[in-house]
């Protein structure tokens, strides 16, 4: 009983931590139930010597891997396969054949090896049936295993490897978007980006009549002025600032607020440590 509750616990706070965790869940519910995706999932397992039924985890797919790597090294030690590999060269080199068909010959080539073309599938798969690219990590363990792992975003936050490592002097957060995001999506990737980067990206918001305010800061800073008339400088008070810039003498008062508070302004933003 205890462990129910803790696996509904668990999965509520799933749900509510990643919200489109269910949608996510759901839709690889319907994708599996897909008949056509079966057969796909079934022909690459008969590739790659991945036993029917159900499937195994820990020592076998180890030994599977380490077969897989065995499979791998002999196809790319095999003579044919160098011989056939520096005649596409060769091809290119004398203008037999140009790089796009090139690209392609080594592509089913090397489609032989089969960590290529477990890769390959998946990516063929991802394409075929429409999925967001972000499944690629589900298809990897479902057809070894038949286990499913959900992505629990439809986003992920950049070079998780280099941000974790440096992120306090990176700068900026690389993003990639897998799916269309709902309003829920924008709220996770609101809290998820504010909560592990937020204190080391810079902060602010819109300012009202700013270029006025600078205008009347830098009068009430530099008061000396320029008379076209007399051909003389002068220097300016506050009520001549407010009434050339603010268009009445009684605001002379807030002619110094104003440019104490963009003094202000700019220590906070930029002059910090």
């Amino acid at each position: 009983m205890k462990n129910s509750k803790n696996k509904k616990s668990s999965k509520k706070y799933l749900d509510w931590r990643f919200p489109s965790l269910q949608k996510t869940r759901d839709n690889i519910v319907l994708l599996i139930s897909y008949p056509k995706f079966q057969e796909e999932v079934e022909g690459i397992r008969r590739r790659l010597d991945i036993p029917e039924g159900k499937y195994k985890v820990g020592n076998w797919t180890k030994k599977w891997s380490d077969e897989m790597d065995r499979k791998s090294d002999e196809v790319m030690a095999d003579p044919k396969f160098i011989e056939q590999e520096n005649r596409i060269k060769e091809k290119l080199k004398n203008g037999e054949i140009n790089i796009a068909v090139a690209n392609k010959q080594n592509k089913l080539l090397y489609n032989r090896i089969p960590h290529n073309y477990f890769s390959d599938a998946r990516k063929i798969i991802i394409k075929k049936f429409h999925l967001p690219i972000n499944y690629e990590s589900f298809l990897h363990n479902y057809i070894i295993t038949g286990r499913i792992n959900i992505p629990t975003s439809n986003f992920a936050i950049g070079d998780f490897t280099g941000l974790m490592r440096d992120r306090k002097n990176l700068g900026y957060v690389p993003l990639k978007i897998f799916s269309k995001l709902s309003d829920e999506d924008l709220r996770e990737l609101k809290t998820q980006v504010n909560s592990w980067f937020g204190e080391h990206l810079p902060k602010y918001q819109s300012l009202k009549d700013i270029n006025k305010k600078i205008e009347v800061a830098r009068w009430h800073n530099n008061r000396i002025r320029y008379d076209e008339a007399t051909g003389e400088k002068y220097k300016t008070g506050n009520k001549e600032i407010a009434q050339n810039l603010l268009g009445s003498k009684r605001k002379g008062n807030k002619v110094y607020e104003i440019s104490r508070s963009i003094k202000k302004l700019q220590t906070n933003r930029f002059g910090k440590e």
